[in-house]
């Protein structure tokens, strides 16, 4: 019985997501998310997805993806998937984490970002207030991170100056999970998909007073 109800809502799941008229709130309740937050910032262009799996653990650890995608409804499912795959992962690890992911939604993946982009998805994590602790993914550069923790703390991965959760206990493990293959046919590098931070749930403590 219980592998038939299993069965029955991976099949619900897929009806979902192949249904491109789905309720972002139909696929939140089939894959157990939490919070998906939909940002726009008119300024800088910037349109982002972030997704919340889940926080019973811990505050959700995901990366950053910047991606062309066919539709909204493709960004969204794969903010779902990906932060979901995250709460599967560090509760298999054993880790007080849950699962979460952000995607940004370009023409170009390979194109340098603008400033005013990753500043406002820096406030958009930011407001956040730690449910959400980005890393470095497919598409999103060093710079990138850096420019994005000038504006939260809530960033994994920063070395030097510029804000991010830097405490020595941080480390992150790649996982197995690929991005999908680019438009050209070469394969993106692996994504961080675990992040190890004992202290991390201090941080609260720690957040900077940003002016608004």
């Amino acid at each position: 019985m219980h592998r038939a109800s299993g069965e029955g809502r991976a099949a619900q799941y897929r009806r979902l997501v192949d249904t491109t008229d789905a309720a972002v709130t139909e696929l939140m309740t089939a894959m157990g998310h939490e919070q998906v937050v939909f940002v726009a910032d008119a300024p800088s262009g910037l349109r982002a997805v972030i997704a919340v799996h889940s926080t019973a653990l811990g505050p959700s650890l995901g990366g950053i993806r910047f991606w062309r995608y066919p539709s909204e409804h493709d960004a969204v499912v794969d903010a779902l998937r990906l932060s979901e795959a995250m709460s599967l992962k560090a509760a298999a690890a054993g880790l007080h984490q849950g699962g979460g992911k952000a995607v940004v939604l370009v023409d170009d993946p390979d194109a340098p970002r603008t400033d005013a982009v990753l500043r406002a998805m820096g406030r958009a994590i930011d407001d956040l207030g730690g449910r959400y602790i980005a890393a470095e993914d497919v598409g999103a550069t060093p710079r990138d991170m850096q420019v994005i923790a000038s504006e939260t703390p809530w960033v994994t991965g920063i070395e030097g100056r510029g804000g991010g959760v830097r405490d020595g206990s941080v480390r992150l493990v790649a996982g197995g999970e690929r991005a999908r293959e680019h438009e050209h046919g070469q394969r993106a590098r692996p994504s961080p998909l675990v992040q190890t931070a004992a202290s991390v749930h201090e941080a609260p403590a720690r957040r900077r007073e940003r002016p608004r």
